[in-house]
Order: structure tokens, then C-alpha cells, then sequence
């Protein structure tokens, strides 16, 4: 078997190998612009992160809770100081109201001004109010806010930082319930909304 042999002069050899240069330098350059326009692509943005601290919410108490005196009823009756402070029975056949010292508890809240916040009232049968071992349960907690005036609720709104509330509740009075002054306290709970 006969051999084939090309013979190429140093010109021509010198030729072939500056193409071959070429030519890879030609395939790295295309890559590098290929590469170079994939990243021209991309897009970046900033933003700006951020918070504002606002003051706590507080309340203070000045005014008590208080149904106001009454006679011992002869059978169970539920005693009611509306928000509005107007004192009525569920029977009043069978206990006598006296309005003397009759009054809401009131509340005072300050905080972020403009800001909403809820009320949250003692659930019922948790609050008892005694005299020596006497006791009575005071149920049906209602808040009404001066920011929300005119219907009862459990939020109101802050305005220029600072809102007030009245509570209401009602009274669970035993038959032939014996006399004494009766109290307790019972805690309410404000937070931002």
C-alpha cells in the first residue's frame, strides 16, 4: 500500500497555522461578545428599606365601674349600667334601683396619633365583685370610644394621639342577695389594631 504524502512548504504551513490562530481567536472572541451580551441583559434595581418606630400604646383609669345601690331582689335578676350609664333591671318587680353613685368606668388612651386600636373586655363569668364571702358575677362587658361615638364597640382611633372610652356591664344579682358593699376589680386591654 502506497503512502500519500502532502508536503506543504514553510510558506504555505506558516499560512494554514496564522488561519488556525485565527480561527480560535476568531471562536474565543465570539464567545467573550456572546458572554459580554448575555450580561448586558440582565437588569438591576434598589430599593430602599425602612421602619418608623411608634410610641406604646397606654391607658389609664379614672373613673370605676359602679351599678349603684339597690334593694335585695326577691328572685335572680340581672342588673344593667348601659354605656350610656342608665341603670335598668331585667325585673323590676322584684328589686328597687337607685341611681346614687351610679357610674361607668372611663378610660383614657394615648398613643400614635391617628392609629386604630382594639379593647379587649373581661369575658364572662370571670369577674366577681365581693362582700366577706359574698359574691356576685359581673358579666357583659361594653366599651363605647369617643372616637366611634354612638354605638358600643371594642375599637376606636387615636386622633392626634389620644382617645378616650366608658364601660358598661352587667350585674348577676342572687335572690335575697345579702347587703354589704361589693367590689373587685377586673383588668381591660388595649393594642394597636
Amino acid at each position: 500500500m502506497q503512502r500519500l504524502e502532502i508536503i506543504f512548504s514553510k510558506k504555505t504551513r506558516t499560512y494554514i497555522m496564522k488561519k488556525l490562530i485565527f480561527m480560535i481567536l476568531a471562536i474565543i472572541l465570539v464567545a467573550s461578545l456572546t458572554t459580554k451580551t448575555i450580561k448586558a441583559q440582565t437588569a438591576k434595581a434598589s430599593t430602599t428599606a425602612g421602619a418608623e418606630i411608634v410610641g406604646a400604646i397606654s391607658i389609664t383609669s379614672d373613673a370605676s365601674l359602679n351599678f349603684g345601690k339597690m334593694s335585695a331582689p326577691s328572685a335572680d335578676v340581672d342588673v344593667t349600667i348601659s354605656t350610656t350609664k342608665l341603670v335598668t333591671s331585667t325585673n323590676s318587680s322584684v328589686i328597687s334601683l337607685f341611681s346614687t353613685n351610679a357610674a361607668n368606668a372611663h378610660y383614657n388612651v394615648s398613643g400614635a396619633s391617628g392609629f386604630a386600636y382594639n379593647i379587649t373586655l373581661p369575658a364572662d363569668d370571670h369577674v366577681l365583685i365581693e362582700s366577706g364571702l359574698n359574691s356576685m358575677h359581673v358579666n357583659g362587658f361594653k366599651a363605647r370610644t369617643t372616637s366611634i361615638s354612638g354605638s358600643d364597640g371594642t375599637s376606636g382611633t387615636l386622633v392626634s394621639g389620644v382617645d378616650t372610652f366608658v364601660v358598661g356591664a352587667t350585674l348577676k344579682v342572687k335572690s335575697g342577695q345579702l347587703v354589704g358593699t361589693y367590689s373587685g376589680t377586673f383588668d381591660v386591654i388595649v393594642a394597636y389594631n
